[in-house]
């Protein structure tokens, strides 16, 4: 008989789960930073949004169905969304959410009621602060003037 001697299956046991755990709590806060650093907008003064232009003209436009507008992040922070308001005869606003890199451009389709006309539209862009989702109207894009899509 060979006489080899090894650490007990209850000793192995446990020190799997000392590691386990260990690894555990080293997942966990990393997660906490990883949260920490991407909510860290301040205010809104960091948010910004423009209606794309191309050779001085707007990229916004109507069809007898609805508005398409070409927007970009121009600001210093992601953007989570935007609260497009379009006044006219009457004021409607529709939220839309959509995530939105800085520097992104990206192209918005709103649905028009049939015999709705709009006057002016204004899009706030919407940033997570201090782990609140929040529109912040102040640095809105407008828009007067919306001629017809080609």
């Amino acid at each position: 008989m060979t006489d080899k001697k090894g650490i007990s299956p209850v000793i192995s046991s446990i020190l799997l789960i000392v590691f386990a755990a260990g690894l555990g709590t080293v997942v966990m806060s990393w997660g906490r930073n990883v949260e920490a650093v991407r909510s860290t907008v301040e205010s809104c003064e960091e948010a910004s949004v423009a209606i794309v232009e191309v050779q001085g003209q707007p990229q916004a436009c109507y069809t007898p169905n609805e508005i398409r507008l070409t927007i970009e992040n121009d600001g210093q922070v992601p953007l989570h969304g935007f609260k497009v308001s379009l006044l006219g005869e009457g004021i409607s606003q529709v939220d839309i959410e959509r995530e939105v890199a800085v520097g992104e451009i990206t192209k918005i389709l709103l649905p028009l009621e049939s015999g709705q006309t709009v006057q002016k539209i204004k899009v706030a862009p919407q940033v997570t602060l201090k782990r609140e989702s929040q529109f912040c109207p102040k640095q809105d894009a407008e828009i007067e003037n919306i001629g017809a899509c080609p």
